[in-house]
């Protein structure tokens, strides 16, 4: 099997260096997570033969399972796990970035045995969260693949999960960051990708000031 790791490093996918990144938490940048290393998924899709050698590569894992139907998260999964399904030969639906499952999903998914297919699983939430929805709709979920699990602590999920890479990063709030992490350091903030460009705008009008100030770069 391909050394992904490698590989999504040397197309930018996997991106570090001497900046950092900043996440969000509920869509705000100030309560969002701050990382050294940055996943930017969005980039799997710019470069042919990418995409379908990951899928091939999901589909080797998938196979070991009886599987009847793959189901993919909004919006990230959608391409990659379409692309699985058609290599398993199976129906592929999807569940829309709210995770809900739209009608037609749910009359097929009935009686079936998924598995469930995501890009990278930061913290196994929205995994667990997707598979109670499609059980409740009364699918089997067998397992959970994706391309990336950088999961550092996942959440009581009873569903095997396999990754082509398996490697966790340390994230920092923004307070802790300024504490002891890479803000302390004087270690400048990516605007993008990444949130940090809305992080800069709410730390040049915080009020009051943070203590410390922030560096960022492009």
């Amino acid at each position: 099997m391909t050394d992904w790791k490698a590989t999504l490093t040397s197309y930018g996918v996997a991106m570090t260096g001497s900046f950092h990144f900043v996440g969000t938490q509920g869509h705000q940048a100030d309560q969002g997570l701050h990382f050294e290393t940055y996943i930017d998924k969005d980039r799997i899709t710019l470069f042919p033969g990418l995409l379908p050698s990951l899928a091939q590569d999901i589909a080797l894992q998938a196979a070991q399972y009886s599987v009847d139907m793959v189901v993919g998260l909004a919006l990230g999964a959608i391409s990659l796990g379409q692309t699985v399904a058609t290599i398993l030969q199976k129906p592929f639906g999807f569940l829309t970035s709210d995770l809900k499952l739209r009608s037609a999903y749910q009359e097929a998914i009935q009686g079936k045995r998924i598995v469930l297919i995501e890009d990278i699983i930061n913290t196994g939430w929205s995994t667990k969260q997707a598979a109670e929805v499609i059980q409740q709709a009364g699918g089997k979920v067998l397992a959970a693949l994706c391309v990336w699990d950088r999961s550092t602590q996942l959440p009581p999920i009873q569903q095997p999960i396999h990754s082509l890479v398996r490697q966790s990063f340390p994230v920092w709030t923004l307070d802790l960051c300024l504490r002891n992490g890479p803000c302390a350091r004087g270690v400048p903030i990516k605007r993008s990708p990444g949130h940090g460009r809305q992080l800069e705008l709410l730390h040049k009008y915080a009020s009051p000031p943070l203590q410390r100030t922030l560096h960022f770069v492009d």
